[in-house]
């Protein structure tokens, strides 16, 4: 069986036949406050508030040294690559 979406080979049978990426995508939330928010949505409004968020004309390889480095400032950053 396959994922309606994607054409993999779906791991969810219900409400869908979709792979893991595709079920995410459609049905994926956190609850916050009691509200049921989309994770993509969350992931991004939480970039945005630290001010991760990919900015405008800025280069993906960028973006992504830009959040490496935040990273490497947490308290539980172990050094490894």
């Amino acid at each position: 069986m396959h994922c309606s979406d994607c054409s993999k080979p779906a791991t969810h049978y219900h409400p869908h036949m979709l792979c893991d990426h595709c079920w995410a995508e459609r049905y994926s939330t956190q609850s916050i406050d009691g509200k049921r928010i989309p994770f993509k949505k969350l992931f991004k409004d939480n970039l945005m508030k630290r001010g991760l968020w990919k900015k405008d004309g800025e280069a993906v390889p960028d973006w992504q040294e830009r959040c490496k480095t935040e990273a490497h400032k947490s308290r539980i950053f172990k050094g490894g690559k």
